[in-house]
């Protein structure tokens, strides 16, 4: 009887102290932690049948508040600049975005986000400018390795689905690519 109550003992023990070992293990991705972070992003691109080559870079600050354990939500800003032959692009955009983190052991926690927003846009054909508005969406799954308890970087793999309208230049966009990262932890 006895030897059943020192086990009982010790399962509540570890029910109870487990969760809040786990919380201090990674209190950067605890409720109430604010991330101000952001990602960056270039490509080059061949085009078929083409001398030049596409290139875009894109920057992305966020700020975040985790509302629970793992869970953030916050906004995004978007800049890209684009350019292909006389063909360029600049956008500016803004919107919400929702991150969850999956806690492990250890400094390397994956993550999914999503984020959807609103870009003005101006492009340069070389003889007419235009500016358009889009609607975006971006869906990523990256890996966060915290470098100390307040630091980290990542690496995402994302997917971006823009649609462009504007000045009777409507058309959608689909891009898929590898972006890195800095984040720091308010807590």
């Amino acid at each position: 009887m006895l030897s059943r109550l020192k086990g009982t003992i010790v399962v509540l023990s570890a029910l109870i102290l487990l969760p809040a070992a786990a919380r201090a293990q990674v209190p950067a991705l605890s409720t109430g932690s604010i991330i101000i972070g952001g990602q960056a992003s270039i490509t080059v691109e061949d085009v078929s049948g083409e001398d030049d080559k596409a290139t875009s870079i894109s920057v992305l600050p966020s700020l975040q508040y985790f509302v629970r354990p793992a869970l953030a939500i916050g906004g995004e800003l978007r800049f890209v600049r684009a350019s292909f032959a006389d063909f360029s692009l600049t956008s500016f955009g803004i919107g919400p975005t929702v991150s969850y983190y999956f806690v492990q052991d250890g400094n390397a926690h994956p993550f999914l986000r999503g984020s959807l927003r609103y870009d003005r846009s101006s492009t340069d054909t070389g003889t007419t400018e235009v500016d358009s508005d889009q609607l975006g969406l971006r869906a990523s799954v990256g890996l966060l390795l915290l470098l100390s308890e307040s630091v980290g970087v990542d690496a995402v793999i994302f997917f971006d689905r823009t649609s462009l309208g504007g000045d009777g230049a409507d058309f959608d966009r689909n891009a898929l690519g590898l972006a890195a990262g800095i984040s720091a932890f308010l807590f």
